[in-house]
């Protein structure tokens, strides 16, 4: 249901972190974790231990990174959805906190840059891993703690040539990060990453562990086996002097991207500006002040998607609604807008729609709020024509619903839905309106920018609510399984 940041492609940061994303699943269809990664790759007779004893795991500071890894080494050059994850568990203390990072677990191989900040690992080869842990996020945005490890080949082949599992961190990397991310409107993805902790050079305690006995040469399909003990340097002066290229950002020091591309902070600053739900052309006066107590006060902008597209251009939306002292549209989630057409009026429509406060409540469960208003395509058209942008209330449906969802074992087949409808924009009032800034568009079709606003009195009355959201008769929701309507009482209780 949400925005992953294991399906970001791979970015470079100081020195050239990688990430990726995969489906969890090897070749032959096993979870490359608990398949791939738990084979035998072939041990070598002559290896020492294969794992670490408990001791190793006492952490080494108060701030640290203690990790296990075990799982196929990946091309870094790989499609994300063939790499392979593999398993383990990270524990990253910060601040007095300890949070498990379990995501978009994988180990890459590549080489370093002929210009690599650190002149002796130019050119060098290296294993790394990437890790994170979703923090909070929407359709469009995200923030996670993301960890790199990084062991370089050479030092993981002389260890194996000494017949021994345990090193220092030497030349290795270990960087903790904070990452923020939006996907603009149009497309473009907008990236935060924001150094918070590396390896403390001062602390001779750091080390990993490495069960050598699995691998001819490190490279890639050989399995690694890695665990680590790392104290953690999270102090931002020092954090700056390590990294001096980093910008400070509300307190951080990040480094700034656009689709992947290095910007500057005023940049992604600029960039965020540009993407909000602000209007190109200036509402009437107050137009957005309630003027009742249940009410739904709407900006939207975005491209108007097919509404048979299954994966939409998202929009930008900003919502003002209470009903009955209730409020909604603080957590949106999805946002859009799309074209379609009322068979039987024989009328085109444009739609802008979010989600809101979606919870799940038991796998592949999930609870929501659906907030959408609807414009007769004529009405725009004509909005357009007249100059004045206005649209009167009787050519908008506007609702507000809760509903539960049920997904299919696939995670993406909508098993079944129950939609039970709140409010919707109240036909008697004389108030209410839309109000279009048309500039932009010939005709409202798919591929023009929707930018719209509204400000609708809404009711509650069931005898309005639910003839015109189509609820049947002796029902107080819409239920379905697949796209086949059901009784409500035949929906599957928790």
């Amino acid at each position: 249901m949400g925005f992953k940041l294991g399906c970001f492609w791979k970015a470079l940061l100081v020195l050239s972190m990688v990430l990726g994303c995969s489906s969890g699943k090897s070749e032959d269809g096993q979870d490359a974790g608990s398949g791939d990664a738990g084979r035998d790759a072939g041990r070598d007779s002559g290896a020492t231990a294969s794992e670490p004893d408990d001791s190793f795991f006492d952490p080494v500071a108060d701030e640290s990174l203690v990790f296990t890894f075990k799982g196929r080494i990946n091309d870094a050059a790989t499609a994300y959805e063939q790499l392979k994850v593999g398993e383990g568990d990270f524990k990253l203390t910060l601040d007095g906190g300890t949070d498990e990072l379990t995501e978009g677990m994988m180990a890459l191989a590549d080489t370093f840059p002929a210009d690599a900040g650190t002149e002796s690992l130019r050119g060098e080869k290296y294993v790394a891993l990437a890790v994170y842990k979703t923090l909070e996020g929407t359709s469009t945005t995200m923030t996670a703690e993301h960890v790199n490890v990084y062991a370089i080949v050479d030092d993981l082949m002389a260890l194996k040539k000494d017949r021994k599992n345990l090193m220092p961190i030497g030349r290795g990397i270990v960087v903790a990060h904070k990452w923020f991310v939006n996907l603009k409107m149009d497309g473009s993805r907008l990236d935060r990453v924001c150094t918070i902790g590396f390896a403390d050079p001062a602390n001779k305690d750091s080390r990993y562990f490495v069960d050598t006995g699995l691998n001819k040469t490190f490279g890639v399909g050989e399995v690694l086996a890695l665990w680590g003990n790392v104290g953690l340097e999270t102090d931002p002066a020092a954090i700056k002097e390590q990294y001096p290229d980093l910008e400070d950002y509300e307190g951080l020091w990040c480094q700034f991207l656009k689709d992947n591309a290095t910007i500057t902070k005023d940049e992604y600053v600029a960039e965020l500006a540009s993407d909000d739900a602000t209007l190109s052309c200036d509402m009437p006066q107050g137009y957005l002040d309630p003027f009742s107590a249940d009410h739904l006060a709407v900006t939207f902008k975005g491209a108007i998607n097919d509404a048979a597209n299954q994966y939409p251009a998202y929009g930008a939306i900003q919502i003002d609604a209470e009903v009955d002292g209730g409020t909604y549209g603080d957590a949106v989630y999805s946002t859009y807008a799309y074209k379609y057409t009322d068979a039987g009026a024989g009328t085109d429509y444009v739609a802008a729609s979010t989600m809101d406060d979606v919870v799940e409540v038991s796998t592949r469960r999930y609870t929501v709020n659906l907030i959408a208003i609807e414009v007769a395509r004529p009405a725009l058209v004509e909005a357009k024509a007249s100059g004045e942008g206005l649209i009167a209330n009787d050519q908008i449906f506007a609702y507000i619903a809760e509903a539960e969802l049920i997904y299919a074992a696939d995670g993406t087949t909508l098993d079944y839905q129950k939609i039970c409808p709140v409010a919707v924009n109240d036909p008697a009032s004389t108030a209410s309106s839309a109000f279009v800034c048309a500039e932009g568009n010939t005709d409202f079709s798919i591929g023009e920018t929707l930018e719209l606003a509204s400000n609708l009195a809404l009711t509650t009355d069931p005898a309005v609510v639910g003839p015109l959201s189509g609820v049947p008769e002796g029902e107080t929701c819409i239920c379905q399984n697949l796209t086949t309507p059901i009784p409500c009482a035949d929906f599957p209780g928790r």
